[in-house]
């Protein structure tokens, strides 16, 4: 815009000064025509003057008339020749003009003096010029002025123009630096003609947009931090407990192994429950099992310890119930009991700013005679504040603390124990706070002993032959063992590549990892189907997050296992493949 308007006052500059150019160079032209004419008649009258004088040989009186022309600012010289061309009066010094013409400055003319009709002589005159060029020189002084102030009157119109014009033009740039340097807080509006304002409303439309996914984004991550404050906080504490309990003395850990399992059973748990905090759709299944209450109690003391330890509150587990009702045997989603009593404990030792924790288990009976257990949670805390109790078990809810914690355990540990039908109530005492959990007795237990599939699936293992696909050296050596106390024969891969140069008929099952150098688990799982092979093959995989369950399946897998594996766990997918036809014990074909 700058440059077009520029270009339009240049133009119009050179356009006047072409203007002036022919005006001054028609002034001079005419001027010089009139002093012609001018001097013309001068020199004609002059001559009329002189012809009596000249014809009467009176001298005097031509002299007089002479000096009396003289006198004239632009006359600069008269001479008087005969007919024959000789100087009768005046000075020889001068040029003899034959013609009207313009020597350096002066103009000269020759007019012819007549008597009766005959040629007696003429008249020689010069004038000035001077003071035409002078006014022409004027002029021209006063055309460059005029052109000078057209300049700056272009230049102060095009500029204030150009700023009025390109206002709009402007604004956009601003707005547009604005958006780039991120600052999208101040609204864009713009006012000006109807396609600034377009782009202006775009602009508006894109900052709004920038600001929407900028509260998206921050959104997003707040969550993700809340979601690592969640996997944190809940892996920290079965790690410390396994951690605690691998620094005991051998006998100890003899004494500890059903802890020991009963924890890394309830890391597996949140490890999975992993899936839940990227997908809130899913929920966790139910996971019923036959427990007691002497080993649920014995894992909270194991999961806490390490709380208890760093926080060095003073903590106390009890149980009123009978000793027998300790061990009585009930089925229930121990994990879940485990997780939010564990958390309550935790959540005491660390927000309550209290100096004692106390966890007492006894019986509770409502009014029909149902009963359950019920685990209560007290502390000698500053207890919650009222306006904070309404929304405690709501998400992301942390109360009054300083200290580390995501707001999500009360929310979980809640939701949990309602769908075994249990609950989670809280009462501030005068002095901290109590929490209570009530899990109903369910005596319809599993026994697992009278499961006579899992001794038929044992009978079958005994004669099969497996090829292991494993990369982890420490897995394939524990997994070997495990599966060469269950079958035949074991043999293993190191990777895809190899597994799939070993697989043959002679095997009865083929075990195979997901993640492996070389080729992974589903791409050979895909190329031995692709070439024939219909042994029985089942996937291995500790990811439960992403999906490669499905993906192993889609390739042709029988079945995926979940890491780590068990001897219950692969009796049991033996079993199952064996009622669905797919063990064939006298070796499967393999038309590769």
């Amino acid at each position: 815009m700058y440059k077009t308007i520029l270009g339009v006052a240049v133009i119009e500059v050179a356009f006047l000064s072409l203007l002036i150019s022919i005006v001054i160079s028609g002034v001079e032209q005419f001027t010089l025509e009139m002093m012609q004419k001018r001097a013309n008649s001068t020199a004609y009258i002059v001559a009329q003057m002189v012809k009596d004088p000249l014809v009467s040989f009176d001298l005097a009186r031509l002299e007089s008339i002479a000096a009396e022309v003289l006198q004239a600012e632009d006359v600069t010289y008269l001479n008087i020749y005969d007919v024959e061309g000789q100087l009768m009066f005046g000075d020889p010094a001068m040029p003899h003009a034959v013609s009207d013409e313009l020597i350096e400055g002066s103009y000269f003319t020759a007019t012819i003096i007549s008597v009766a009709g005959e040629e007696f002589g003429s008249l020689r005159m010069g004038f000035s010029v001077t003071w035409v060029a002078q006014f022409i020189s004027s002029i021209r002084h006063q055309a460059l002025l005029i052109v000078a102030l057209e300049v700056i009157a272009v230049a102060l119109v095009a500029a204030t123009f150009g700023l009025w014009l390109t206002k709009g033009f402007r604004a956009l740039v601003k707005a547009a630096d604005q958006l780039t340097s991120g600052n999208i807080s101040k609204p864009i509006n713009i006012r000006a003609d109807d396609e600034i304002l377009q782009v202006s409303g775009a602009l508006e439309r894109l900052r709004t947009e920038l600001l929407a996914k900028g509260e998206a984004l921050k959104l997003k991550r707040q969550t993700q931090s809340r979601i690592y404050g969640v996997l944190a906080h809940e892996l920290r504490t079965p790690v410390a407990a396994i951690d605690m309990l691998a620094r005991q003395s051998p006998e100890e850990w003899s004494e500890s192994r059903e802890t020991i399992k009963e924890v890394t059973q309830d890391l597996l748990h949140t490890i999975d429950d992993m899936r839940m905090l990227v997908n809130p759709d899913l929920k966790r299944e139910l996971n019923y099992e036959n427990t007691s209450v002497e080993r649920i109690n014995s894992a909270i003391s194991a999961m806490v310890a390490s709380t208890v330890a760093t926080t060095g509150i003073l903590y106390n587990q009890m149980t009123v119930l009978p000793v027998a009702m300790e061990h009585e045997v009930f089925s229930t989603d121990a994990y879940r009991i485990k997780a939010a009593v564990t958390n309550l404990v935790r959540n005491a030792c660390l927000h309550s700013e209290g100096t004692k924790v106390v966890l007492v288990t006894g019986l509770s009976i409502d009014q029909l005679g149902n009963r359950a257990i019920k685990w209560v949670v007290r502390d000698d805390g500053k207890g919650i504040p009222e306006a904070k109790i309404a929304e405690l078990f709501e998400p992301f809810s942390r109360g009054d603390s300083n200290a580390e914690g995501t707001g999500l355990g009360m929310h979980i540990a809640k939701t949990w124990l309602e769908e075994v039908g249990g609950s989670l109530t809280y009462r501030r005492l005068d002095r901290g706070s109590e929490f209570a959990v009530f899990v109903p007795l369910n005596y319809e237990a599993n026994d697992s002993s009278t499961d006579t599939s899992f001794e038929a699936a044992k009978s079958i293992a005994r004669n099969m032959r497996v090829l292991l696909v494993e990369d982890d050296k420490v897995l394939q050596m524990v997994t070997r063992k495990m599966l060469t106390n269950l079958f035949a024969l074991v043999d293993v891969a190191n990777d895809g590549q190899e597994g799939l140069s070993e697989a043959h008929s002679e095997y009865d099952l083929i075990l195979t990892d997901y993640f492996m150098p070389n080729m992974t688990g589903v791409e050979m799982i895909k190329q031995l189907r692709e070439r024939g092979v219909t042994i029985p093959i089942v996937g291995a995989t500790a990811a439960t997050m992403a999906g490669q369950d499905e993906e192993m399946l889609n390739a042709g897998a029988d079945a995926v296992l979940l890491k780590p594996l068990n001897s219950e766990m692969v009796l049991q997918m033996i079993a199952e493949l064996k009622q669905r036809g797919r063990l064939n014990l006298g070796g499967a074909s393999d038309e590769s």
